[in-house]
């Protein structure tokens, strides 16, 4: 699911339960950087697959299956979901050089940034 601030994703009622649906999440993915700025993703306890499959993302530079994100006890987990040129995280504040995401599910703090193709998301949690 996304939730498109520019409102192109489709008709008008699939937009508002999209943007309702990123209000409600107590957690979500914001596309801060590449094609596809302005998008939020919302995320769950169940794992979200993050790519141009299943309409996530346009970015032509990122896998069908890039990145996977779940909910966990109050935060966020994510791992690469075996893109083709692989996922990095920086967590917030950092200036040193990005981390490549593994595999395994990695918990990263609100605020850390994901390098995925030519696109960047942020974890945020839902606004107060």
């Amino acid at each position: 699911m996304r939730s498109d601030a520019r409102g192109g994703d489709g008709d008008a009622a699939g937009r508002e339960g999209l943007a309702t649906a990123t209000l409600r999440a107590a957690w979500h993915l914001a596309v801060v950087g590449g094609p596809d700025t302005g998008w939020c993703l919302p995320l769950g306890p169940d794992a979200t697959t993050i790519g141009r499959g299943g309409g996530t993302l346009t970015d032509p530079s990122v896998s069908r299956r890039h990145l996977q994100a779940r909910t966990r006890r109050g935060g966020v987990q994510v791992r690469d979901a075996g893109s083709a040129n692989g996922t990095r995280w920086r967590p917030p504040g950092r200036l040193r050089p990005a981390r490549r995401l593994g595999r395994r599910w990695r918990t990263v703090p609100a605020g850390a940034r994901l390098a995925v193709g030519a696109s960047v998301l942020e974890v945020r949690p839902r606004p107060a």
